[in-house]
């Protein structure tokens, strides 16, 4: 239960060796205007530059709002998310990454008016893709009026679907994370699972800023991955999934779509042989789910091409 001095909103920041960007990151998330108490749980992952030093600064500066969780020593990224989720004491939960930042002040205030008092459990909205503070794109743009997306819709779209720095969920859908969710390979996917069970909203608006190719983040750690560490997110990602209760045809689309992604990084990274196998496992779980998988199942005879492919899909994005 709830009373004057309990936050009504935590913001979860989870971060990692990002001293270039924590500073922005935390300053976006205090200059919100709403009505209520604000808490922001910073999970710090012991790293080795000065990311630890900042933090401790603005909670020194905000002994009341900055909240600070660590460890003696670095617990990996979804174990740091996992408990920074279960710190949180707010009615509403918000994520932004130690890498990502705020671009509008009344986010929060957006948010609650269109959760308080709803059957809904998560709310999210369109970002902008930033490369070297220069907007080159915007995620998750839907159109130009609020909708309500549905649990499928979700499941089916895989994790780029939401932008992780503007979503808000109610804290009862983190009190019932199940006891896998620790283990899961892409925490932020499976919580836009978890939450919308009800189905999600979407607002038409710009609320962050996704930076791409940032120091520290998930994107440039997954290029850096070796086969085994690939090889063992292919399994979390068929345990996790098989432990969500949902139509067998929306768990194969699922995760028909998170084996083209490994796959992806499998090509990156010169593994090539487990490319070929991943993306063609893809395909016999569900053919047709993107123009990528289409392209890269029947061109993965040639390297040279796939590669190609891949260089113009990574440079049209901006990665």
């Amino acid at each position: 239960m709830t009373n004057e001095y309990s936050p009504l909103v935590s913001v979860c920041v989870v971060t990692y060796n990002q001293e270039m960007y924590i500073a922005q990151t935390i300053e976006s998330i205090l200059s919100q205007e709403f009505e209520g108490r604000l808490e922001i749980i910073i999970g710090e992952d012991c790293s080795p530059d000065s990311t630890a030093k900042i933090v401790e600064e603005y909670q020194r500066q905000h002994p009341n709002v900055v909240k600070i969780v660590t460890s003696q020593n670095n617990v990996g990224a979804q174990a740091n998310f996992t408990r920074v989720l279960k710190a949180a004491q707010g009615e509403f939960i918000a994520i932004c990454d130690g890498d990502d930042y705020w671009v509008d002040t009344c986010k929060i205030q957006k948010q609650l008016t269109a959760l308080k008092g709803s059957d809904y459990e998560l709310c999210f909205t369109t970002a902008h893709r930033v490369s070297d503070e220069k907007k080159i794109g915007d995620i998750a743009d839907y159109g130009d009026s609020q909708k309500i997306f549905s649990y499928e819709d979700v499941i089916k779209s895989g994790g780029g679907f939401m932008p992780t720095a503007t979503i808000m969920v109610k804290k009862r859908v983190i009190d019932c994370l199940p006891d896998w969710f620790e283990q899961a390979p892409v925490g932020d996917y499976y919580l836009q699972i978890l939450g919308s069970k009800n189905g999600a909203i979407y607002l038409p608006e710009v609320t962050a800023s996704y930076r791409v190719q940032a120091v520290g983040s998930w994107s440039s750690h997954r290029k850096k991955k070796n086969l085994n560490d690939l090889l063992v997110e292919v399994e979390r990602h068929n345990f996790s999934l098989n432990a969500i209760e949902m139509d067998s045809r929306f768990r194969k689309y699922a995760l028909a779509n998170e084996y083209l992604q490994i796959s992806i990084s499998m090509l990156l990274n010169d593994y090539y042989n487990e490319f070929s196998e991943l993306i063609s496992k893809s395909w016999k779980l569900k053919k047709n789910i993107s123009k990528v998988q289409f392209v890269f199942y029947n061109l993965r005879w040639s390297k040279i091409i796939c590669l190609m492919i891949l260089i113009y899909i990574r440079r049209k994005n901006g990665y």
